[in-house]
């Protein structure tokens, strides 16, 4: 099921030609270790990542809470120290990869990390608001695991009560239990004190938190997607002002319905 996956993603490369450029995260399992000629695919690859031997090469990354990020790019052996006013560690990753296509494309290294720094953030994608003295972060475009345990660690930068809600991530294959299971344990690691799980797979975050040392009586499962009512009613029974609450899934997941009847009724 994982080279499906692996074939339903490089599919954005079936019409490539010799001047087509991929980039790819290194140290992704799946696309680090492609070699676009065995697979008959036309183009060049770009490897990014933290690795020595990637084409652009990440460290240095730092984490500052709502502010954003700090990280450095070296790039044909000069390193540029990079200032990204979205926050979210797993970001210096997403605004490498711009880089990296923006430079094979023609811009210069001093032309794309402008750009980067000038970047606008997007809807879904923490996103932070706040409503009747509740913070919300709202980070529900999509999810992986890197991603939510870097929504996690921002979340700490915050004064509150840190609160989760949680769901799928799909197109995991065979991994999706163990992923799902690893979930639920950085979000104990992390110090999440109050967990929503609106997921099918809810059993095993659940699983995860309660064994690395989270109670069971702090975890609410709804193992049923389509009812959003049922965690939007437990989300408002259970929270108050003061609290910060990150909500993180899939984008199929429809959280944004729930952050928004969560805003809207307590709006009312």
């Amino acid at each position: 099921k994982r080279e499906g996956i692996l074939k339903a993603k490089l599919s954005v490369t079936r019409y490539f030609d010799e001047n087509s450029v991929l980039a790819v995260y290194s140290n992704n399992d799946i696309l680090g270790t492609q070699n676009l000629e065995e697979r008959g695919i036309k183009g060049h690859l770009l490897r990014v990542g933290t690795e020595p031997d990637c084409d652009f090469i990440i460290s240095n990354i730092t984490d500052r809470g709502a502010d954003g990020i700090e990280f450095s790019l070296t790039y044909e052996q000069k390193t540029y120290n990079i200032k990204l006013g979205i926050p979210g560690a797993h970001n210096a990753v997403n605004g490498s990869l711009a880089i990296a296509i923006g430079v094979s494309y023609g811009l210069t290294m001093e032309e794309a990390v402008k750009g980067l720094e000038n970047a606008v953030i997007t809807e879904h994608r923490l996103d932070v608001k706040e409503t009747r003295g509740i913070k919300i972060i709202d980070d529900s475009y999509n999810a992986s695991l890197e991603s939510i345990t870097s929504s996690l660690e921002l979340m700490r930068c915050f004064c509150g009560r840190r609160c989760a809600v949680l769901g799928d991530i799909h197109e995991l294959g065979a991994q999706t239990e163990s992923i799902h299971f690893k979930v639920g344990a950085e979000a104990a690691r992390l110090g999440v004190e109050l967990l929503f799980l609106h997921s099918v797979y809810s059993p095993f975050v659940k699983k995860g938190a309660v064994l690395s040392g989270m109670s069971g009586s702090s975890i609410f499962s709804n193992t049923d997607p389509s009812d959003l009512q049922s965690t939007l009613a437990f989300i408002k029974l259970n929270t108050a002002p003061g609290d910060v609450i990150l909500f993180k899934a899939s984008h199929a997941c429809r959280f944004d319905a729930l952050i928004n009847k969560l805003i809207s009724e307590e709006d009312t």
